[in-house]
C-alpha cells in the first residue's frame, strides 16, 4: 500500500510534467516531494502570487544585446527584465550568481555604475565534470567590461561580507535546493535599501512549470516576512523580491494569453 501511495503521484506528475521530472531525477529528488515540503513547511502549495509584467513595467520595450540563441543562456525576456530594472535604478549597483558566458553581464552593465559576478573557477568547473569546451566559454561576453569585477569562487562557502550592498541581484548560480537556499540567505543580507531588488532564475520551467527545487530553495532561504513580497512575473522565468506593493494574482496553470509581444531577430557575426 505504502509502495502504491508512493509510485501513484510519479506517474501522475511524469504524464502531467515530463521534462520536469526528468531534470528533477537528475537532481536527486522528485517535484512531488519538493512541493510536499514547501506545502508543509510554507503553505505555498499554489506556488508564488504572480505579478503580471505590463503593471511592472507599462512601457514595456527593450533590446537584448549581446545574445547567443544557444544552450545555458536565459531567455531574451528574463534578460530584458533585468535591463529594465537596471534602468530603474540610479547608479544601479548589480550583483549577478553565476554568470558563465557573461550575457546578461553584458546586456546590464551599460545601465549600472557597478557590477560584481561570481561563478566557479576554472579549476571547480574541471572538479565537478565539466569538461574544457564548457569552461573556455566562462566571461565570453563580460571579460572586458570595465564596470564588471569577476569574482571566482563556490557561493555556498564565499565570504560575501566586504562585497558591500546592491541595488540589484540576480540568482541564477546552483539550482539545487540546498545552494538556492544559501544563496538566498545571503543576497538577503546585502540589499542596499528599501528599493532594492532580488532576482532569481528559474523558479520557472518553460514558462509556467514550477520547478520546486528552486521554489523550495528561496522559500527556505528568504525571512519568514519576505515571504508575501515575492512574486512570480508573469511571460519569464523570474521571481522577484519586490518591497513595494504592487498588484498581484494566484498561480493559474496553463495561463491565457492576455498580452502580445513583437520579436524582431537580427544575427551577425562576431
Amino acid at each position: 500500500m505504502e509502495r502504491k501511495k508512493l509510485i501513484l503521484p510519479f506517474l501522475k506528475a511524469l504524464f502531467s510534467q515530463p521534462s520536469v521530472i526528468l531534470k528533477s531525477l537528475y537532481h536527486g529528488m522528485v517535484p512531488y516531494d519538493r512541493k510536499n515540503y514547501v506545502i508543509k513547511n510554507f503553505d505555498k502549495g499554489s506556488g508564488l502570487k504572480e505579478v503580471d509584467l505590463l503593471d511592472l513595467f507599462p512601457s514595456f520595450n527593450e533590446v537584448v544585446e549581446p545574445f547567443s540563441h544557444l544552450y545555458g543562456t536565459s531567455l531574451p525576456i528574463d534578460l530584458a527584465i533585468l535591463k529594465k530594472l537596471a534602468k530603474q535604478l540610479p547608479d544601479c549597483e548589480y550583483l549577478e550568481i553565476g554568470s558563465w558566458r557573461g550575457e546578461s553581464l553584458a546586456n546590464i552593465a551599460p545601465h549600472c555604475k557597478r557590477c560584481v559576478s561570481l561563478s566557479l573557477s576554472d579549476d571547480e568547473m574541471r572538479a565537478i565534470g565539466l569538461n574544457e569546451n564548457v569552461i573556455a566559454m566562462q566571461r565570453f561576453y563580460s571579460k572586458n567590461i570595465p564596470n564588471v569585477t569577476h569574482l571566482e569562487g563556490d557561493s555556498t562557502k564565499f565570504d560575501f561580507s566586504k562585497l558591500g550592498k546592491f541595488d540589484l541581484i540576480f540568482v541564477d548560480g546552483d539550482h539545487r535546493f540546498e545552494a538556492v537556499k544559501s544563496d538566498t540567505e545571503n543576497v538577503f543580507k546585502l540589499l542596499k535599501n528599501e528599493n532594492s531588488i532580488i532576482i532569481w532564475h528559474d523558479y520557472t520551467e518553460q514558462y509556467e512549470h514550477i520547478n520546486w527545487e528552486v521554489f523550495a530553495g528561496i522559500l527556505a532561504g528568504a525571512p519568514q516576512n519576505a515571504h508575501e513580497s515575492i512574486y512570480h512575473i508573469t511571460n519569464s522565468l523570474c521571481a522577484i523580491y519586490l518591497p513595494k506593493k504592487i498588484n498581484s494574482t494566484s498561480y493559474r496553470y496553463p495561463k491565457s494569453p492576455d498580452k502580445s509581444f513583437k520579436i524582431t531577430i537580427e544575427g551577425h557575426r562576431i
